[in-house]
């Protein structure tokens, strides 16, 4: 019985596996499709720039370099997004082979409107990790089914050297209980009868120490037994400290790489306004233009990573947090 509940256990083991795998590709999935959208944007922008560079060159406004220099940003940008298209289409492979559903039933799942104005409105579709409060430490270890599958094996090897020491005990045979003839009737006579009532009883006197051996195997198993509990509580605990540890620096960071975009938004206009006068180089131009993608990446790497964590927490948790702001998670 002990063994059945612990590989029941093992199967929601798995189950909470294959959900937070699923969960995670989602949101990689999504975070990808976010990174895209911003990129397609800055090639636009990019393709914009070289437009103008080149009537700038025409009119002998700029140098031939200005516009190799824009020629190659947009260049790398396209490579970027060719590669990015791949990790994107990976990704919805991923789902479509550990979902088992069909391709457009996955898309259609994980498509998002990639169309806000702003970066923040946009990361809002990587929704947020809620703030969670764990149970008491011994109540959520004690239900994760990592912890109950390893402590129904302790507790299967330790019956199990009750039975190795029950076999080198006596037993009682009761097959020859009765012997001689059974009481026969034959009319209104009865004939001679023969009763022999003398249960056996018999145990192993000499098995070359077979008894004793299979005790010390059970004692064994049962000390492996519960040492991988041990290693198992403890590694449970480890998963969970680290989930939270993961949450709380990806939601700071959330809000920093936020700021961060707003800034370099900010920067990369008033460089485009001076570079449309004449006041700065597409050098500068280029350089604000990375600044902005790289603080749009983080922050929908940031998002993606807050999410994770908490599905993260989940798994380590085995499915026993509670969300302050949503109850009890089922």
């Amino acid at each position: 019985m002990q063994r059945l509940q612990a590989r029941d256990a093992d199967a929601r083991a798995a189950r909470l596996a294959l959900t937070s795998q699923i969960g995670d590709l989602v949101l990689a999935s999504r975070a990808c499709e976010l990174s895209t959208a911003v990129l397609r944007e800055e090639i636009g922008s990019r393709e914009k720039t070289l437009r103008l560079t080149r009537r700038r060159l025409d009119t002998g406004f700029v140098a031939p370099i200005e516009e190799a220099r824009a020629q190659s940003g947009l260049a790398t940008a396209r490579t970027t997004l060719a590669t990015r298209e791949e990790a994107c289409a990976r990704n919805i492979n991923a789902l479509v082979a550990a979902s088992g559903q069909p391709r457009g039933a996955v898309q259609a799942m994980v498509a998002m409107d990639t169309r806000a104005p702003s970066v923040a409105e946009r990361v809002s579709a990587i929704a947020p990790a809620p703030v969670v409060q764990l149970a008491l430490p011994a109540s959520v270890l004690a239900a994760h089914p990592a912890v109950v599958a390893a402590e129904r094996e302790a507790a299967a090897a330790w019956s199990e050297i009750a039975v190795a020491r029950a076999e080198r005990l006596p037993r009682l045979d009761l097959a020859a209980a009765l012997s001689g003839q059974w009481l026969r009737a034959a009319g209104q006579s009865l004939g001679e009868t023969v009763w022999s009532l003398g249960p056996t009883l018999g145990g192993p006197l000499f098995d070359g120490g077979r008894g004793a051996a299979n005790v010390d195997a059970a004692q064994a198993r049962y000390r492996a037994a519960d040492e991988n509990l041990r290693l198992v509580v403890r590694s449970a605990a480890q998963d969970v400290e680290n989930a939270m540890a993961a949450i709380a620096s990806a939601n700071e960071r959330r809000r920093s790489t936020l700021d961060a975009v707003t800034a370099a938004q900010r920067v990369l206009d008033a460089t485009q306004a001076r570079w449309n006068v004449g006041a700065e180089s597409l050098f500068e131009v280029e350089d604000a233009r990375r600044q902005l993608a790289n603080a749009q990446d983080s922050a929908i790497a940031a998002a993606h990573d807050s999410s994770r964590a908490w599905i993260a927490l989940v798994r380590a948790s085995g499915h026993a947090t509670a969300a302050t702001t949503g109850g009890a998670l089922s």
